[in-house]
């Protein structure tokens, strides 16, 4: 795993891939290093004590003529940046002082223990502290660069991502500054490798990384990269970093006050009662009340939540909101009512509510509104997931097999046409090419006097919409032979580092029929939510 820049002064820096040989002697606590014709031996003698680092670093010079030879290791160590138990990482450097400038090479390498590919974790999630640390080459200009981030992985559908923040510091020229990079890569069928590819918004660079896992049980992981910048320059370095607990943050977890983006204002049904509780209207198409969420604001210390249009909007509800009566280990229930309006909320717990799903990064809530009027109350309601959603893009390749749970309600017109809804949803995400496809399995248990309903089995069709954005769409339609006519539509995200999870809401309609031969739709509303198998 190594990669080799090559700078001359106001000439054409070049990156490529190399094979690079490290080999150390006991005897005489030496290090060779070779790749190609290029090598070279660096003894105990030729280390530079002023510029080691103690607990980070060791560097050794060797100098022949107008040639200098520079080795940097990282150390050995169980916490802190750039030490590891079992994974390193080396950059040798060559510069020849010419009467013209500076011409060099620089290589980057990992090295260490080697997680045994018969061994490499094939289930569950990870999620790894990075360290960057590499050399910025241009035709005028020479800059270190050190970073920090995180990268995830999946080891069952063999995702990576990974992300973080820098800084470059000008060794030649004025190239310095802060950056971000990211990237994606797969894990390599049948071994602890990985390829991939990477980004910094630095000069708009773009290229590749190649890696793998270090240690007995993939606590480490090494890598080298390579990116190209617009001003014909590359960024050339290592990514280290040591497994840390959990796949990144979780709802569970959270410790901070967080705005949620919701999808939910594009699914609304609106419910028209007369005074004896008896719907008289009900639309999905516009919300009676024009009822908008596009945000969810969460304080986990303070337990309170802020529904509205955008951040810093809406109705906050506080634990002094809360309906006890209304309120379980699976969901908490929050009112507010001033005798004209009455504002509900309902907030499904993350982790375990339902007791048989556990969600780490996607929770879902049940938002209300009743607006009472002379002889009658209107109501608008959204049903919406929330989360931690999955940073774009999404992976591009691989299939996630989702399972989960649907809750929801469901209503039609007149006297004893009410429902309570739940489920479960099985469905599959084709990665490449965008394509979803499941099925969701309603059971409408009948509230008070409602006659029981047969749902049947419907099917889930939709996409990933373009450019692998975090957003899906599609219909649900009547998938069981003989099974009631069925329309309706769904909306929805990733969850997790990895998209782990995904839930949407959705909407639809039985178009049922009175005796009379009138027809009386059966109006359904939800959320289905899934981890990936």
């Amino acid at each position: 795993m190594t990669a080799s820049a090559r700078y001359a002064p106001y000439g054409p820096v070049t990156a490529d891939a190399a094979i690079i040989a490290i080999a150390y002697d006991a005897g005489t606590h030496s290090y060779t290093i070779s790749s190609g014709d290029r090598s070279q031996t660096f003894l105990p003698a030729d280390k530079d004590v002023a510029t080691s680092g103690a607990a980070q670093l060791n560097i050794y010079k060797r100098t022949a003529g107008n040639v200098t030879d520079s080795l940097t290791l990282t150390n050995a160590g169980s916490a802190g940046a750039f030490t590891y138990r079992y994974v390193a990482g080396g950059y040798w450097q060559r510069t020849d002082q010419r009467s013209d400038g500076v011409v060099g090479t620089f290589d980057a390498f990992t090295y260490g223990l080697r997680t045994p590919d018969s061994v490499r974790p094939r289930l569950g999630y990870a999620s790894y502290a990075i360290d960057l640390l590499g050399l910025q080459a241009a035709p005028d200009a020479l800059a270190s660069v050190t970073g920090t981030g995180r990268m995830n992985v999946d080891f069952v559908g063999g995702d990576i991502e990974f992300s973080g923040t820098g800084r470059s510091a000008a060794v030649r020229g004025l190239w310095q500054g802060d950056f971000s990079f990211g990237g994606t890569a797969r894990l390599t069928s049948g071994t602890t490798g990985f390829t991939g590819t990477m980004q910094t918004n630095f000069f708009d660079g773009s290229g590749t990384i190649t890696g793998g896992f270090f240690g007995p049980g993939a606590e480490e992981i090494g890598a080298t990269f390579k990116v190209a910048s617009r001003v014909d320059g590359y960024t050339v370095g290592t990514l280290t970093g040591r497994q840390t607990p959990g796949a990144g943050p979780t709802l569970a977890a959270l410790a901070t006050p967080t705005d949620f983006s919701l999808n939910g204002d594009s699914l609304h049904w609106g419910l028209m009662y007369a005074h004896d509780d008896v719907p008289e209207t009900v639309s999905t198409s516009l919300p009676f009340l024009a009822l908008s969420v596009g945000s969810m604001h969460v304080d986990p210390l303070a337990h309170t939540y802020r529904m509205g249009m955008s951040p810093g909007t809406g109705t906050l509800f506080t634990p002094e909101d809360i309906v006890p009566a209304e309120t379980t280990a699976a969901v908490r229930t929050y009112r507010q009512d001033d005798g004209t309006i009455s504002k509900t909320l309902r907030v499904y717990q993350p982790v375990g509510s339902d007791g048989t799903l556990l969600l780490s990064y996607t929770g879902f809530a049940d938002y209300e509104i009743t607006s009472r009027e002379t002889g009658y109350e209107v109501r608008d309601r959204i049903l919406t997931p929330y989360g931690l959603m999955t940073r774009d893009p999404l992976p591009q390749t691989g299939t996630g097999n989702y399972a989960g749970v649907v809750v929801g309600s469901a209503y039609g017109t007149g006297a004893n046409a009410r429902y309570d809804l739940r489920g479960t949803a099985t469905w599959s995400v084709a990665f490449d090419s965008g394509a979803i496809s499941g099925t969701l399995s309603p059971v409408l248990a009948p509230v008070g006097a409602s006659t029981a309903f047969d749902a049947g089995t419907l099917a889930i069709r939709g996409s990933i919409y373009a450019s692998a954005q975090n957003r899906i769409d599609g219909v649900l339609t009547q998938k069981q032979a003989g099974g009631p006519e069925f329309s309706g539509r769904f909306l929805g995200n990733f969850f997790g580092p990895v998209a782990q999870e995904a839930a949407f809401a959705f909407e639809g309609a039985f178009p049922r029929t009175r005796p009379d031969g009138s027809t009386d739709p059966l109006t359904v509303i939800g959320v289905a939510a899934g981890k990936r198998q």
